[in-house]
């Protein structure tokens, strides 16, 4: 028995993927839809680990059942739209599977009408070894092309996401979905990988072996990881609006004036952007303003999305904390929680955006302009 690290691994990410899946499935919990996508994600990615095992223990179960074989590894043409619409479900409010959705099975329906009409013809003479590796290289090679593709469409999906978040929250470090950017990214990885070993199979009728034990590695590394994430993230508050932005707003240019008006002069006598998780929807109950004339407002009369609006004032604030003498006593690290910012990295990050240079230089800036100014008054 073929005990090594690589077989291990294929061992624990089978059970793994597998158990998970099953759990995903059972669970009553809310995101229903989001569940059974990454459980049938997960599950086909399963497949090739068992194939491995299978293939290590030379147990030749597919040699007997060749149109078995080959309909497992067309799977993975249903990994790509399964991945992409989880990315949807998890990042857009009130995502459901509509029937223009249904074309992303065509892929998988092509291919297995065409392989049976493949292999109806070859019945007669029986299916040679040769046409079943040739018919998997082709399958893993156009499945996964497919997958670099909708990999590259969620990504899409992400950033706008992250836009949508910026005009809701000012602090966003806890409901990012950087996490699933990083599993895609992982994931095209090991899609690219296995494109440059089919191709490779193709043009000198030899693949790289080394490769697939590598693709064990990082395949079992990446679907731990959304594993993990998948089951841990919390439902978020708000997603993307499946509507354009503002299509139909009811926001007339004379209450864009008056909100305006409204929200400057509390900004500059209420100072909510001190509160560090504050939200547009809080603001905007603070103001009675309802939050989608909020948001239209921010984006088009400051041209800003609410978190680079809220953190304009926290900079502008940080500035004042700066240059005061009276200030400082205060090190960086305390005038940062003082201004609303929570963290040092999105301070310094701000900062240096509105700026156009570090907290630290602009202290030193000052300082050297102050004195300059003392010595040639004195």
């Amino acid at each position: 028995m073929p005990f090594n690290l690589i077989f291990s691994i294929n061992i624990i990410s089978v059970f793994l993927l597998i158990f998970f899946s099953i759990f995903l499935v059972t669970r009553k919990k809310q995101s229903k839809l989001s569940n059974f996508l990454l459980a049938g994600f997960l599950f086909i990615n399963s497949i090739p680990f068992l194939f491995d095992i299978i293939n290590s223990l030379d147990l030749k179960i597919f040699s007997s059942l060749p149109t078995l074989y080959l309909s497992f590894f067309n799977l993975d043409f249903l990994m790509g739209p399964l991945i992409y619409f989880y990315t949807k479900s998890v990042a857009i409010k009130d995502f459901r599977l509509k029937k223009k959705d249904w074309p992303h099975l065509l892929p998988v329906i092509v291919f297995n009408l065409y392989l049976l009409f493949s292999i109806i013809l070859k019945q007669t003479t029986g299916i040679p070894l040769s046409f079943i590796r040739r018919e998997i290289t082709a399958a893993l090679l156009a499945s996964h092309m497919l997958l670099v593709i909708y990999a590259c469409l969620s990504v899409r999906v992400l950033r706008q996401f992250t836009a949508a978040i910026n005009n809701v929250y000012s602090y966003t470090k806890k409901i990012n979905l950087n996490w699933l950017r990083f599993v895609l990214v992982g994931f095209g990885i090991i899609w690219l990988m296995i494109i440059v070993n089919c191709l490779v199979r193709i043009i000198w009728n030899t693949p790289i072996t080394s490769l697939n034990d590598i693709l064990s590695a990082v395949n079992f590394a990446v679907s731990t990881i959304i594993i993990y994430y998948g089951l841990t993230q919390p439902r978020l508050f708000t997603g993307i609006e499946s509507k354009s932005k503002y299509e139909g707003s009811t926001l007339t240019s004379k209450n864009a004036k008056l909100y305006t008006h409204r929200l400057k002069v509390f900004m500059k006598t209420e100072k909510p952007h001190l509160t560090p998780s504050i939200t547009i929807n809080e603001l905007s109950d603070k103001l009675s303003i309802p939050a989608r004339h909020l948001s239209q407002l921010v984006n088009e009369q400051f041209q800003q999305n609410f978190f680079d609006f809220i953190n304009s004032y926290r900079i502008e604030e940080a500035k004042r904390y700066l240059i005061k003498n009276s200030h400082h006593n205060l090190n960086i690290s305390q005038i940062l929680y003082e201004v609303g910012f929570n963290s040092k990295a999105a301070f310094n990050r701000a900062f240096s955006k509105h700026v156009g240079m570090s907290p630290k230089e602009f202290r030193k800036k000052s300082q050297a302009q102050e004195l300059s100014i003392l010595r040639n008054n004195p």
